[in-house]
């Protein structure tokens, strides 16, 4: 799947990554403060959720790392035996 996702067409653009981190970023205020709205809850509240949904994003990030070190680890391991 990740050779789909790097290897764009001469008619597609890569898009940076500070502009999908910047998209991104107004998309998840946006469906924030929607959700905000909807659901009238004060802010001590709220903050008390988001803390929960950083923990859950960290976690992620964690095991997304664990996982791409362990797949350099086992693609540089056959190029070591070669030597």
């Amino acid at each position: 799947m990740a050779n789909k996702q790097n290897s764009k067409t001469a008619n597609q653009k890569a898009i940076p990554l500070n502009v999908t981190m910047e998209r991104t970023r107004t998309q998840l205020v946006q469906a924030f403060n929607q959700v905000m709205s909807e659901a009238r809850l004060p802010a001590y509240l709220l903050e008390g959720i988001l803390e929960g949904i950083l923990a859950d994003v960290r976690s992620q990030k964690n095991a997304e790392l664990v996982a791409a070190m362990s797949a350099e680890q086992q693609s540089a391991e056959p190029e070591a035996a070669d030597q």
